[in-house]
Formats: C-alpha cells, structure tokens, sequence
C-alpha cells in the first residue's frame, strides 16, 4: 500500500518572494448632485398632489393614481 504524499510542492525558502503588481490610483469619490425633493402645497390651487404620510415629501403622481399614499424611498 502507497504512504502519503502532499498535494502540494513543498515551499522553497530561498526563492525571492514577488511583490504583486501596483494597482492603479482609484479616482476619488464625487458628490452626487443632490435631487430636489418638494413638498405638495395644499393651500395653492394648482398644486394637486399628495404628501407621503412617512415622510412628508411630494407623492409620484404614478403612485398616488394607484393609490399609495408614500414615496417611492419610503415604499
């Protein structure tokens, strides 16, 4: 019956260890431009939009004719 053998070469202790490659310098980050959230003025006739009850932001009409009574970023 066969002994063990390693899978594995064993290491050489002499060999010269090899630095990885530098990467590149990452770019740093930017600001986002920030969005603009409004707010639904319920005292101004041609502002007929809905508030989000978590919030208080403006409601996405697309949501508000679905029937949700959120924003988007409270769900």
């Amino acid at each position: 019956m066969p002994g063990w053998e390693p899978l594995l070469a064993p290491v050489q202790p002499d060999a010269p260890v090899t630095e990885p490659a530098a990467s590149p310098r990452r770019q740093p980050r930017t600001a986002k431009p920030a969005a603009v959230r409004r707010f639904a003025d319920p005292f101004a006739a041609e502002d007929t939009g809905a508030n989000c009850l978590r919030c208080g932001y403006l409601v996405e009409p697309a949501r508000e004719e679905r029937g949700l009574l959120t924003c988007a970023q409270c769900r």
